[in-house]
Formats: structure tokens, sequence, C-alpha cells
């Protein structure tokens, strides 16, 4: 039995909101345990099937988890479940293709110092990096160059150590779809271009000249026309 009527047809995309706000406002952390879904309809003025659609968005995305006589408790997020809706939306949606490359130079452009800072700590980090440039096959095989090249940009990203910006990858994905042609260009000799210029941007970051390795991506976004 509902213990609260809906007062103003509170929607469950709004009770979504708000228990992400109460979330937040409590400092609840993953186990932390939610009130029960009678108190959540009452405080909210709604109906405990609108707490239980709203609730069941969240599970989907592993923010909430629901276990027999636990009730509702913090879970952690499931990124790549995320990612893969982020992934979609991607695919379907129609950005402006100077959209997606701004996005994608704002990003690379920005994680640059951090990535020579990582390099300080851990001198392997370089060697790793230029390993993906060194694939066999990756610049004659246009689709080799290709996984190649979304590698070796999830690599950067990921030397940056910035987590959140684990979503990149998905952005990764979604561009080189769309921009498969000025991705490879237009022979072995533009991939081998690429290649070049990946392992030049890998050793002026190892070498602190980072003015450089900025140039050197600007470049490399040449192929694709006005950003």
């Amino acid at each position: 039995m509902d213990v609260a009527a809906p007062s103003a047809g509170l929607s469950s995309d709004l009770v979504v909101e708000k228990l992400k706000r109460l979330i937040i406002d409590r400092g609840l952390k993953p186990g932390d345990r939610l009130p029960t879904e009678n108190r959540l309809a009452l405080d909210f003025g709604v109906s405990r099937i609108t707490i239980r659609e709203a609730t069941k968005v969240l599970r989907f995305l592993g923010i909430l988890h629901s276990a027999p006589r636990r009730g509702l408790t913090i879970g952690n997020l499931d990124i790549n479940q995320l990612g893969r809706c982020l992934d979609f939306h991607l695919f379907i949606s129609s950005y402006p293709r100077e959209h997606l490359l701004r996005t994608r130079l704002i990003i690379e452009l920005g994680v640059l110092p951090y990535i020579a800072r990582s390099m300080t700590r851990d001198p392997q980090l370089a060697e790793r990096l230029l390993a993906f440039t060194e694939l066999p096959q990756v610049t004659s095989d246009p689709n080799v160059y290709l996984e190649a090249d979304i590698a070796f940009h999830r690599e950067l990203i990921k030397a940056s150590e910035t987590a959140p910006l684990v979503f990149f990858d998905q952005l990764l994905r979604v561009f080189f779809e769309r921009f498969r042609a000025e991705a490879i260009g237009p022979g072995p000799a533009a991939m081998v271009r690429g290649v070049q210029m990946h392992r030049r941007t890998v050793l002026a970051l190892r070498d602190g000249r980072i003015a450089e390795a900025e140039a050197l991506v600007r470049e490399a976004f040449d192929n694709y026309g006005p950003v």
C-alpha cells in the first residue's frame, strides 16, 4: 500500500534527481543504506511505484544496489555500463563534426603536461607508448593502423592519471568511426607519417618539451580540416 499519493505528478526522472541530491547531501558512500521505499515515498510525496521506477534507473548504472532484508544501498558506479550508453548516444547523435574535433583537441592538449609529469615518475612509460607505433603491419594494414591509433590515444589518456576521462575512450571510438578516412589518410605514406608523429610526440613529452608536443597534436588535426 502506498504511503503517499503523488502530490504534484512528480515524474520518476525528477525523483532520480532528488535521489542523487540526497546521496550527495548526505555524503553517502558505497555500502551505505538509503531510507526505505516507504520513507522515500513519504519524503518525496510520490507513490512507491514512482520510487521503484526511479531506483531502477540508478540500479542499472550501478549507483544503487538492492538486496533482500537490506534494502537499497549505495553501489559502485558501473563505468563500463555507463560507457556503453555514452557510446550509443554519441553514435546516434548528430553533433557537428567541428564539435567532435574540438572536444578531442581540447582533451588531448589538456592532458599533455600531466603525461610528461607521469613520465618523470615512470621512465618506462615512454617505452610502453612507443610500443604502439611498432606493431606488425601498423603502417600497411589500415585496420591494424586504426586500432593501434585508438590504443595509442587511449594509453595517452591513461598516462595522464585522470581517471574520470575514462569516458574519452567512448569518444575515441566514435571519433574514429566518424573520421575513418581522415584518420587513416590516403595511403601507406600517410600512415607512416601518423606513426612518426606519435613517436615524436612521445619523445617530446619524455624530454619535457610540452610546447613541441602541443604543436604536433595540432598538426595532426590538420588532416581533419578547421577545428
